[in-house]
């Protein structure tokens, strides 16, 4: 039995993972796929695109972000 992380393993958890944060969606969203899952950002901060941004938790069924 192997006791490896896979990719999607390293996702399970977000909060703690830094990323730079996309455009937003037609809906004026920002969302990002992690290990499969897509996520929904609650840019709370109005922090802008390319920023790199800091999963701080969940903010609902959406991931909150502070500036890295």
């Amino acid at each position: 039995m192997s006791l490896s992380l896979t990719y999607t393993d390293s996702w399970a958890d977000p909060v703690g993972k830094t990323f730079v944060l996309g455009r937003p969606n037609a809906k004026g969203e920002y969302v990002i796929t992690l290990g499969g899952t897509r996520w929904l950002i609650a840019n709370t901060a109005r922090i802008p695109p390319g920023e790199r941004v800091t999963v701080t938790g969940l903010a609902g069924e959406a991931l909150a972000v502070s500036r890295a």
